[in-house]
């Protein structure tokens, strides 16, 4: 028996001659929304924990859209496509609208990729900015998290009437999950807030290994979890969150919107409760896709 996985732009095949000893586990998703627009439009309309989006846009002031970079958010393109329709038909065009690419620490992007991320047509007509950690120009210092870390943020959203993220929500090894507060920290965070807000995930003794609460699709009692979200809350502007579940096909599962928190708490409980594979005993290989490139 082969088997076909994701590898980069390709398949790696796998051929396994006694298809009896082998589970195929992680391969089916629940279908995709069918009307994507018309659930765009609900979850707008009907927001958790926070005022419509229509209700925050500034009366001065540019509206900020945060979108993660091509390592995340498959299907991020479709539903910043209908943000953008939205903010525009409510006097919010290209003129008072920023798009910025939370990279936090990864690298930039070509131009090819942007087009492929966003859409050819959203990159020729809308500002897209991407962010760099390590400029220290462009950030400026909003506070201190509990925990003591010093938060340098991208100065053009710092100084944004709004800020709307749309984040892809996924499991995450140390921080429980991707999405929301984690496209503004480390998202459009500096250096030295990243690295400091990372270095949570461990122990005081480093070699022990992860800190208590940081594992995946955790949330209570995360160290880094918590700090993300004291330092997006420093933001002085106000934060609206679109969330979003996707197959791997980029295929919409899960919208929502509204607060920094509640919001994405509710997603992260439709990513658990559909995504989760149970096992009902230990193997003696595991062999995993991540869903190639990239």
């Amino acid at each position: 028996m082969r088997f076909k996985l994701p590898y980069n732009d390709g398949i790696f095949e796998l051929d396994f001659p006694r298809r009896g000893e082998v589970e195929v586990v992680g391969d089916r998703f629940s279908p995709p929304i069918p009307d994507q627009g018309l659930a765009f439009q609900r979850a707008l309309d009907q927001p958790v924990d926070s005022p419509p989006l229509r209700d925050l846009l500034p009366a001065e002031g540019r509206v900020s859209v945060l979108i993660s970079d091509l390592t995340r958010g498959a299907g991020l393109g479709s539903i910043l496509h209908y943000l953008l329709e939205y903010l525009e038909e409510l006097g919010f065009g290209p003129k008072r609208v920023e798009i910025m690419l939370a990279t936090g620490m990864h690298r930039g992007h070509s131009r090819r990729e942007l087009e492929a991320h966003l859409g050819r047509d959203i990159v020729s007509r809308w500002r897209v900015l991407e962010h760099n950690a390590v400029d220290r120009d462009s950030l400026v210092r909003v506070g201190e998290t509990p925990a003591g870390t010093p938060c340098l943020f991208n100065e053009r959203i710092v100084d944004s009437g709004l800020i709307v993220v749309l984040g892809s929500i996924s499991f995450h090894y140390f921080a429980g999950y991707g999405g929301a507060r984690k496209l503004i920290l480390p998202g459009i965070a500096g250096e030295e807030t990243i690295i400091s807000n990372h270095r949570l995930s461990l122990r005081d003794d480093p070699a022990g290994g992860l800190s208590d609460g940081c594992r995946p699709g955790n949330l209570e009692g995360n160290p880094v979890h918590e700090d993300m979200l004291a330092g997006a809350k420093l933001l002085p502007s106000p934060v609206f969150v679109i969330n979003s579940v996707s197959d791997d096909k980029g295929g919409v599962l899960f919208l929502n919107s509204g607060s920094l928190e509640k919001s994405h708490r509710d997603a992260c409980a439709f990513l658990w409760s559909n995504f989760r594979i149970p096992l009902e005993r230990f193997y003696g290989a595991v062999i995993i896709s991540a869903g190639g490139f990239p």
